[in-house]
């Protein structure tokens, strides 16, 4: 009750609670940049110990193949300091010299041995001199005392077990990472060990890359925390002043609150869904017991997460949408059997490690030269040979190539388990694995036949699939060329086409590029139509000032030098030529559209180029424009 003489406030003070919408943005800003820190640092390390992993297990490895080419009981026989640049010495010696010739990365290689309770040079690859101008022959004698021998070798010597250095170990000759592995004699005893110190260069150029690396993806989450917390400053300054007007009124706060909750729900699914992924890949990556492969599917899912977070970022601030994983088909001349031939040495290993072989049929049927695109082409034979390794376990893998007269075809047969008509149905889906084992279908993304069709049909052709369950697969891969000639390129049967959708058409064609050129000139004279084309504007202007009854359609880059594609349009518009003109151009954005629209462009296409797209497009525009004069 209130006190007899004192009466009670009509209206009670309300808190001051300006300042939460300012705290709620901090607070969500924070915590979304402490997430992010903690995630890149996870990140960071799991990448470093990656790396230093892997330079480790490459220098046992590569000490371990140069100790099985020495001879044994002929380096046994070294023991006399005159033997030094013997010929026995130096036909020893060779391999070693060898390794140094063909791999950069090694500094030093040699032969130690125990003699008398002390460590002695044997075999010593390195040239004699101080080529490192450090005051210190590089070129260890035979026989000669290692005064400060690495505590890694002397390990080696007396386990027989292939060493690694722990941290890097300085001598006289520099600081170095280092490898040991035994050279054993045919009763099994240890001779010596094979030595070999590679620069820490370029270890920490690679450390150096891992820094930066993160600092720079620290810098992606700072951005979003800032716009987080601006969003979450405005929406929570909105609901408390929406609340302050409509106070009194139930109903109206009611909502206003739902809203609140849907909002910061969205907002917290949307964060916490890849940061979660994230999270938790980043903790695969770090944890000793996973593999390699797991930590490239860790760190590969962490960085499909993190572009997520790059497009909730763009639509945060309402900035323009970034286009993302554009393809540009850039076909030059090349050798295709080399382009087989590279695709196909990266999984040699693979398949010998597997004990199947992978044979090649057909290379000699391909022409010496021909115009496509290696690096997708490429790209789309590692994958469908890579997944065929993958999921074969016994007998074989076969890559049948083949050219006919506008087409190379690859056909990439396996022994592996076979698919039946269901599996089939979801091969080119994106994201979708069949087959094989679950651990074999977490090796990829999913992603890897979806992008090879799309591929293969940017380049004019498609990939197809045949199989039976228990008898193997192959896949069919078929891609378009030009062949080539004295001159330039030209179409695999001649030069136009008879009674194609553009047969009898008379193109001008402006593009700068000169590998873009030669492909809209292939893909329109396949089509049948009749190209003259120029390097850029002025160019295709000047032509069309002498003679423009000539041409049926205009076909326009639309960023070239002298003179773009917004001034040619223009310039033909001036002119009086009221043919249609389709512009080409690498941006994607609607604003670009509606700039060529408003240029006088009858049509706009986006590069990467869709073959059927431009010919139907360019066919339909002169249709158009014939029944007009009709």
């Amino acid at each position: 009750m209130p006190e007899p003489n004192r009466k009670p406030d009509p209206t009670p003070t309300r808190p001051d609670d300006s300042f939460r919408p300012l705290l709620i943005g901090a607070l969500a800003a924070g915590v979304l940049l402490v997430a992010t820190v903690l995630s890149v640092t996870r990140v960071w390390q799991a990448a470093r110990d990656t790396i230093d992993h892997e330079v480790r297990s490459n220098l046992s490895r590569l000490a371990t193949s140069v100790a099985a080419t020495v001879d044994a009981p002929a380096h046994a026989g070294l023991t006399d300091p005159g033997q030094h640049a013997g010929p026995d010495y130096e036909e020893l010696n060779a391999p070693l010299r060898r390794v140094l010739e063909q791999t950069d990365r090694v500094r030093f290689v040699y032969t130690l041995r125990e003699h008398e309770g002390r460590v002695v040079f044997v075999l010593d690859g390195t040239p004699e001199g101080d080529a490192d101008g450090d005051g210190v022959e590089d070129h260890s004698s035979l026989m000669e005392v290692y005064a400060t021998p690495d505590p890694a070798a002397i390990e080696a010597l007396r386990t027989g077990r292939v060493v690694t250095t722990e941290e890097p170990y300085t001598d006289a000759w520099g600081t170095f990472l280092s490898a040991f592995a035994p050279v054993r004699l045919p009763d099994g005893t240890v001779d010596a060990v094979v030595g070999l110190d590679v620069s820490l260069a370029e270890y920490d150029r690679r450390m150096d890359a891992v820094n930066r690396a993160a600092v720079w993806g620290v810098l992606p989450g700072l951005a979003l925390s800032l716009a987080a917390g601006i969003a979450a400053w405005w929406v929570s300054r909105w609901m408390l002043l929406h609340a302050r007007e409509v106070e009194g009124h139930r109903e109206a706060a009611e909502r206003a609150n739902r809203a609140k909750s849907a909002i910061l729900a969205n907002i917290s699914h949307e964060l916490r869904t890849p940061l979660t992924a994230i999270k938790g890949f980043v903790e695969i990556a770090e944890d000793r017991l996973s593999d390699g492969t797991a930590r490239i599917e860790a760190l590969t899912t962490v960085r499909h997460n993190a572009n997520h977070l790059l497009v909730l970022i763009n639509d945060l601030l309402e900035m323009s949408r970034i286009e993302a994983g554009a393809i540009v088909i850039e076909p030059v001349e090349v050798d295709p059997r080399e382009v087989v031939r590279t695709a196909v040495a990266p999984l040699a290993l693979r398949a010998k490690d597997k004990q199947i072989a992978l044979d090649v049929v057909g290379l000699d049927t391909l022409p010496s030269a021909a115009v496509l695109d290696p690096t997708r082409v490429r790209q789309i034979l590692l994958n469908l040979l890579s997944n065929a390794v993958k999921f074969t376990e016994r007998g074989r893998v076969r890559l049948v190539v083949s050219a006919g007269a506008e087409r190379l075809v690859f056909a990439v047969e396996d022994s592996g388990p076979g698919m039946d008509e269901s599996q089939m149905g979801q091969l080119f889906q994106p994201f979708s694995q069949v087959g094989g084992s679950a651990a074999k279908r977490r090796e990829g993304t999913g992603l890897g036949l979806a992008i090879s069709q799309h591929l293969a049909g940017l380049m004019g052709g498609r990939i197809t699939v045949t199989s039976t369950p228990g008898a193997g697969s192959v896949f069919t891969a078929e891609v378009a060329y030009g062949a080539v000639e004295t001159g330039g390129v030209v179409l695999p049967a001649g030069d136009c086409v008879p009674g194609g959708p553009l047969a009898g058409r008379r193109i001008l064609l402006a593009e700068d590029g000169t590998d873009i050129r030669k492909l809209l000139r292939f893909i329109l004279k396949r089509a049948g139509a009749e190209v003259e084309e120029h390097p850029d504007g002025h160019a295709a202007l000047e032509a069309m000032h002498e003679n423009s009854a000539r041409i049926d359609l205009v076909v326009t880059d639309w960023d070239m030098p002298r003179l773009d594609g917004a001034g040619l349009v223009r310039g033909l518009r001036a002119m009086g030529w009221r043919g249609p003109v389709v512009s080409l151009t690498a941006h994607a954005m609607p604003e670009q559209q509606a700039a060529c629209e408003a240029a006088g462009c009858d049509a706009h296409l986006t590069k990467p180029i869709d073959w059927a797209l431009l010919v139907d497009t360019c066919a339909a525009l002169i249709e158009a424009r014939g029944k007009r004069a009709a």
